[in-house]
């Protein structure tokens, strides 16, 4: 991404506030409705997705027509659990999630080490929500009971913003200080328009006009053959993941095993996107040569980046940044609210988000003899990591 003179507004961000275990240790007597068919779950899911959520990003991993279709794929046994809270007759909470069994992965110096199988309850990114703080308690209380059934050895919950009603108790401990280990990242998101749909702007002039000159680099350097093509259709997936996989392999995130990949998973993830028209994928092509791809999903007033990548070798003429530009100006034509750049914090990021939430993927452990067993080897080959790390400082 190019370097950019920015002197627009301070960048918003989120500064959560901890709720100790003594302010959340409220166990509220009204069950939730809990389905794990998958007809069930989708009722419960729709009913959530009919609230009103004042505005806020959605999160279309989470959404009933994506979720669960994606649950076959997922490696372990698997089954819906879908949790719904209501508060005087309405849904006021939700935990989307389902159930596997699966082994963790663990190595030390490339050895795999054998890991138990564990009973897991996964909840996904945007699968904890609620609309108030005596329904975050009652989500709190559910999960200790879950924990203390020994139904399940672990629950993990991914990328839960932290300044959520529930990501306040959770990151003060579910059931004692530190619980759940979270790993802290930062979620950025840039709003595109106002509560009116007027397009917002969120760069000085002088960042504007750093832009245009950017655009003019890349432009001349093509001859003024600079294209942006869109595909939507489940017709069009092909095509395009096979020009992006191929941009991919030129770039860092290949070695990583990041971004599209030209393969049976990334074909039925897109096109099941495609079916139900939220597909938004884009390729920059130069001269008739892909530059720069970026892929993700529209769901509600929110478009959610799944990945994307661009060619190294033009790196200075930056086709990253000229097919986000374009895709911003899109979007807001479209008067779409949010677009979720995601975790973690990258650089191109801090230019174009306006909004940065911290998030925390958590992993509670019951205390069964698989979760002890698992606990005890994690932290045993995390102990011999720091060990050897400081061995080898101690050396330098």
């Amino acid at each position: 991404m190019e370097e950019i003179n920015d002197t627009r507004t301070a960048t918003r961000q989120a500064s959560p506030r901890v709720y100790s275990p003594e302010e959340t240790r409220l166990d509220v007597p009204q069950d939730p409705l809990i389905e794990r068919s998958v007809t069930g779950a989708r009722t419960l899911l729709e009913s959530w997705e009919r609230t009103d959520h004042n505005g806020a990003p959605r999160v279309a991993q989470a959404a009933a027509n994506f979720y669960l279709p994606s649950l076959p794929k997922c490696p372990g046994h698997n089954t819906p659990h879908i949790v719904l809270w209501e508060k005087d007759g309405l849904p006021d909470g939700i935990l989307i999630g389902h159930r596997s069994v699966r082994r963790s992965r663990l190595s030390l110096a490339k050895i795999p080490i054998p890991m138990p199988r564990l009973r897991r309850l996964e909840v996904t990114t945007g699968g904890l929500e609620t609309h108030s703080r005596e329904t975050a308690r009652r989500q709190a209380a559910y999960l200790r009971r879950l924990l203390r059934s020994r139904e399940f050895d672990c629950i993990t919950i991914c990328n839960l913003p932290l300044d959520s009603e529930i990501g306040r108790i959770l990151n003060g401990g579910l059931r004692f200080p530190g619980d759940g280990k979270p790993d802290v990242a930062g979620h950025w998101f840039t709003e595109l328009t106002d509560e009116r749909g007027h397009p917002i702007v969120s760069h000085s002039a002088k960042t504007r006009g750093s832009f245009r000159r950017m655009d003019r680099k890349l432009c001349k350097l093509f001859a003024d053959r600079v294209e942006l093509r869109e595909f939507h259709a489940p017709d069009q997936v092909k095509e395009f993941i096979s020009a992006a996989a191929r941009i991919g392999e030129c770039s860092y995130q290949h070695a990583m095993g990041v971004g599209v990949q030209n393969d049976a998973s990334w074909r039925e993830k897109l096109r099941l996107y495609a079916d139900y028209g939220s597909l938004r994928a884009y390729l920059l092509v130069g001269d008739g040569k892909p530059l720069a791809y970026a892929v993700g999903a529209l769901w509600g007033n929110t478009y959610s980046g799944i990945a994307t990548s661009f060619l190294p070798e033009f790196a200075t003429v930056s086709p990253g940044g000229y097919l986000l530009r374009r895709m911003i100006e899109q979007f807001q034509q479209a008067g779409i609210r949010w677009f979720d750049l995601g975790v973690p914090d990258y650089d191109y990021k801090k230019v174009y988000g306006t909004l940065r939430r911290e998030v925390a993927t958590f992993c509670f452990f019951a205390t069964t003899p698989a979760a002890k067993t698992a606990t005890l080897l994690d932290s045993g080959v995390a102990n011999l990591r720091k060990t050897v790390r400081r061995l080898r400082s101690s050396k330098e």
